[in-house]
């Protein structure tokens, strides 16, 4: 491994010769360390993002069930929903598959009002991106932010 090679000043060195943040750098090598992981998944499912990638081989805590009040006195018994179950234990493509059954609108409809500003907060940025990617000695003050279709566009004014 580099790092090893690197006596001293090994985030200076990293950005200097790989053009990579530390974070970066440990992300690909987490993945390396898993690389056999993270095959099988893809073989099994087609195809993996790096996002997804990521998680399988993240360490995490398991879901805390909810706890429920048993009939004695000093005992709780643990339960959780079969439906959060089921999502838990189910790929990522199943998830997909019925995030698409379920529709957009409904989507909506039941998302979590504190993911609200964060999708807003996403799709803006998005579009930032693809207007400076197609237009970009035009500056952001400049940018007009037009519907077409249903479809948010930036376009230069």
């Amino acid at each position: 491994m580099a790092q090893s090679c690197v006596s001293s000043g090994w985030k200076r060195w990293l950005r200097t010769n790989c053009f990579l943040s530390p974070s970066t750098a440990l992300l690909y090598q987490q993945l390396a360390r898993h690389r056999s992981e993270i095959e099988a998944k893809i073989e099994e499912i087609g195809e993996l993002s790096l996002r997804a990638a990521r998680l399988l081989v993240t360490k995490r805590k398991p879901a805390e069930p909810e706890t429920t009040e048993s009939t004695e006195p000093g005992t709780t018994k643990t339960t959780e929903p079969p439906l959060i179950t089921a999502i838990n234990n189910a790929p990522d493509a199943e998830l997909t598959a019925a995030l698409a059954a379920l529709g957009f609108d409904r989507f909506m409809r039941v998302m979590p009002d504190q993911w609200r500003p964060k999708l807003e907060a996403r799709a803006g940025g998005q579009i930032i991106r693809r207007a400076k990617a197609r237009h970009p000695n035009t500056k952001l003050k400049n940018l007009k932010l037009e519907v077409v279709g249903g479809t948010e566009l930036a376009r230069p004014r």
